[in-house]
């Protein structure tokens, strides 16, 4: 027997209601994010190694062991993306985009790839709707982020199930300040660290405060706060910023331990997060990289951005059964009664089309019964259905038959039409 191909491991199909759904999700960011003027930016899924281990930095766990890297036929070593900031900013330096319009304001969307343990919520191939705002310094344009993602929160009904949690992680030079306060506290929890913690942390402690382990987090709770260490100008930055968004009404959460997993942030870091889905809790992150763009060009680029899990946003739709979105709804089925009908409601069914363009008109081809076809149309939210057979051929008439009030009539096609004008004006 032919042993049956599945997918790898930690990669996914998309059909059907999840299909359905994962495309909603984008429609509405996409739509939300045009109405604020932001544009478009694609970048290659395949990228040079380099550009991440310079951007993201070697002290990490994307580096060191997510990353899908190879060697290609030219011996050169390239990278499946594990996140698009860094090819955004890439984009941005190489097409000199900034030279031509001195800020961008941009939206991506895309799979990407990081090789670790799948669990609910945390896959291989996975995708991000990401929003990077570049060549803009001002602390204003944090807020606007921040209300675009409540906005899409509160569209997909959501809103009210998520917590926004923000911190200030400070300049680089505060957090080396904070480094070796942070090392003078974990010297005496090594036992601890090497019985919960298994990564190397050695180089980069800030990695602790990403684990979800009890102890670890027991255990850091009483370490020293980098947000206790910051400079005047980052608390100060931080102070107004949380000032604007009471303004704005926009609930949050400070949490000092909250730092991001890439090297490249400074300042303003922010997650939204829901309770409900345990260990993955995080469905949107982002924060200010103004340094990112010197790792690539030594010269500073003021720039803050976000990316949205579309994964966990799908788990946590599905959980507050947010997700039915009347996938189904066809406004025209046509049934023929007999074969020999077929031909002309293919003929009728292009008519209808070439009239009402916007409509969703299906033609039921299936060999079933009739009383089954009537069945599967109750269920799958069709709202009329036009049958067509030797009686309605030979006649030149047509039955018509509304779904939402059981009325069904016979018309010739000119009165047809005017009814489904009528019926879907």
């Amino acid at each position: 027997m032919k042993k049956n191909i599945k997918s790898i491991k930690g990669m996914n199909d998309y059909i059907d209601n999840k299909l359905f759904l994962y495309n909603y999700l984008i429609k509405v960011c996409k739509s939300i994010l045009k109405k604020y003027c932001y544009e478009e930016i694609k970048t290659p899924i395949i990228e040079s190694t380099e550009l991440f281990k310079m951007s993201i930095g070697n002290n990490t766990d994307i580096i060191e062991k997510e990353m899908y890297s190879f060697i290609d036929k030219n011996n050169k070593e390239i990278t499946l993306r594990p996140e698009g900031t860094s090819g955004c900013m890439r984009s941005i330096i190489e097409n000199n985009l900034l030279y031509k319009n001195k800020t961008q304001k941009l939206w991506y969307f895309g799979q990407m790839f990081r090789h670790e343990n799948t669990q609910k919520g945390r896959y291989r191939e996975f995708h991000q709707f990401g929003v990077e705002t570049i060549g803009i310094k001002d602390i204003y344009i944090e807020l606007e982020i921040i209300l675009i993602t409540r906005k899409i929160w509160k569209f997909l009904g959501i809103l009210n199930y998520l917590n926004l949690e923000i911190n200030s992680i400070g300049s680089k030079k505060d957090r080396k300040k904070y480094k070796k306060k942070l090392n003078n506290f974990l010297k005496d929890k090594k036992n601890i660290i090497k019985k919960y913690y298994k990564k190397n942390y050695k180089k980069n402690p800030f990695r602790l405060f990403e684990s979800n382990n009890y102890y670890i987090k027991k255990m850091l709770k009483n370490s020293p706060k980098l947000f206790d260490n910051l400079s005047k100008k980052s608390l100060l930055r931080f102070k107004n910023l949380t000032n604007y968004l009471k303004k704005f009404k926009v609930k949050y959460y400070i949490n000092k331990n909250l730092v991001r997993g890439l090297n490249y942030y400074n300042d303003t870091v922010f997650e939204w997060k829901n309770k409900k889905l345990k260990s993955q809790q995080t469905i949107c992150a982002g924060g200010r990289y103004d340094k990112l763009s010197y790792s690539l060009n030594n010269e500073c680029i003021p720039a803050f951005g976000f990316a949205i899990g579309i994964e966990r946003l799908m788990i946590l739709m599905n959980m507050l059964k947010k997700n039915n979105l009347n996938k189904n709804i066809i406004d025209i089925e046509i049934i023929s009664l007999e074969k020999k009908s077929i031909l002309k409601s293919l003929m009728i069914s292009e008519k209808i089309r070439k009239k009402f363009p916007k409509l969703k008109i299906f033609l039921n081809l299936s060999n079933e019964k009739l009383k089954k076809k009537l069945s599967k149309s109750n269920k799958n939210n069709v709202k009329t259905i036009l049958f067509i057979g030797k009686k309605e051929i030979k006649n030149n008439y047509y039955t018509f038959k509304n779904l939402n009030n059981k009325i069904q009539k016979k018309y010739c096609y000119k009165n047809l039409i005017k009814k489904i004008h009528n019926l879907f004006k």
